[in-house]
């Protein structure tokens, strides 16, 4: 199972992958992240193994990614014996969106009326006392 957190990223997440899984792992795994850019791999290595043993659990953190679709998958690469075996255990798409640009502020209808009443009562009482400045000289 891949697990990609945030659910739903956009470019300023930092993105990191969950990964999950039950198989047989001998103790002598290896683990390795692969960054190829849009595809982002988990690969596991085992050695010989002849029981399951508790699930692999581990997180991988991309960073942030430029918005764009990507993939995340497993590969398990099966040790040396008879009956080795490697493949694609899981893939999962996944799509980071653009950050959405923050609203300005706005005035609304009645907000504009409300000032330009007030601003040209303003000035009117402004310009009336300088009428009546003038006329007292």
């Amino acid at each position: 199972m891949i697990e990609i957190i945030p659910s739903s990223p956009t470019e300023s997440d930092v993105v990191t992958l969950k990964v999950e899984q039950t198989a047989c792992f001998s103790g002598n795994d290896d683990v390795h992240f692969v960054n190829e850019n849009p595809v982002f791999t988990v690969e596991i290595t085992t050695g010989i193994c002849f029981q399951p043993i508790p699930t692999l659990r581990e997180s991988f953190q991309i960073g942030q990614l430029l918005p764009g679709n990507y993939t995340a998958r497993i590969i398990f690469i099966e040790g040396p014996g008879p009956g080795a075996s490697s493949g694609n255990i899981a893939t999962e798409a996944f799509t980071v969106s653009g950050s959405q640009a923050k609203s300005i502020p706005t005035l609304d209808t009645i907000s504009i009326l409300l000032l330009t009443i007030t601003l040209a009562l303003t000035v009117g009482k402004f310009m009336g006392k300088k009428s009546i400045t003038s006329q007292t000289r």
